[in-house]
């Protein structure tokens, strides 16, 4: 994106070092401008996690989706309002996204908005980007967690639906310069593709652009039905001539160097054993 770009959206660019989210992954605006996107429907649009204490998060839908009649969604978000309204002025209540609001002992302690999208690249490279666009706390409950519990639980959702779809995911965030550090505590860090896809995906789909913010990213692990279908996918010519060949000749793969470095300690156990028992039987 260019500087004009920036000037344009009234945003300041900021100085980073990093160009990529994800070294294996090529984000840049050029690349997005080429590919599709469309925003996603969670399997589970209402679903209800019990965290550790007394404290309980609950996604539901915005009332565009369809989420239906529900008198406790219709309090949990008129709470998560009450703490929008002041703890995020000039954001609006996107009924389009869906929300995630963490309650304490029955009060509301904070929530957070998002939505999915799915985007394959040029490359043909299949992600799920959850865009978070706007996350609050009540000011008698900061400092408590709650929005690192918010986030943890974004990730979760993220992690699963990425799964299903056999997708990467990919968290994308503004974050309030003054926020900077809450973000890059949980994971998220800036780069320029992390600005080239924030701005883009949000000019497209209608939403806020703020200025003075920074857009950062957060690339999740690969799932493993993504992952098992990475594995799957056929090989290359001269890959696939050696595999072939070698499997011919007898030749036993070697296992990559990570997977050396750690043994698996039933493996060990069974090693140890079976030598106590060799060096007992000599014994004898």
């Amino acid at each position: 994106m260019t500087l004009s770009a920036w000037r344009l959206h009234g945003a300041v660019r900021p100085t980073m070092s990093r160009l990529r989210i994800a070294p294996d992954l090529n984000l840049s605006a050029p690349s997005i401008k080429q590919s599709a996107y469309s925003q996603v429907e969670l399997s589970k649009p209402f679903v209800r996690r019990h965290l550790p204490g007394d404290s309980v998060v609950t996604l539901f839908a915005g009332k565009d989706l369809g989420r239906g009649d529900v008198n406790e969604v219709e309090e949990l978000e008129s709470g998560y309002r009450k703490i929008a309204e002041v703890q995020l002025p000039g954001v609006p209540f996107y009924d389009d996204c869906y929300h995630a609001v963490l309650t304490c002992t029955a009060a509301v302690g904070g929530g957070a908005t998002f939505r999915p999208i799915r985007l394959v690249t040029r490359d043909g490279c299949a992600l799920l980007v959850v865009d978070v666009l706007a996350l609050g706390v009540d000011p008698d409950t900061q400092g408590k967690g709650i929005g690192s519990a918010l986030v943890n639980f974004i990730k979760h959702v993220a992690r699963k639906e990425a799964a299903k779809a056999c997708s990467r995911g990919v968290l994308l965030t503004q974050a309030d310069n003054a926020c900077l550090y809450f973000w890059e505590k949980n994971g998220f860090e800036q780069s320029v593709d992390a600005c080239s896809l924030a701005f883009t995906l949000r000019e497209t789909m209608d939403c806020v652009i703020f200025s003075g913010s920074t857009p950062m990213a957060l690339p999740l692990r690969a799932g493993r039905r993504a992952r098992d279908a990475a594995s799957s996918k056929p090989k290359s010519g001269a890959i696939a001539r050696k595999s072939s060949a070698s499997s011919q000749s007898g030749a036993i793969d070697i296992a990559p160097l990570g997977s050396c470095m750690r043994p698996n300690r039933a493996i060990e156990r069974e090693r140890k054993h079976s030598a106590q028992s060799f060096s007992s039987s000599d014994r004898s």
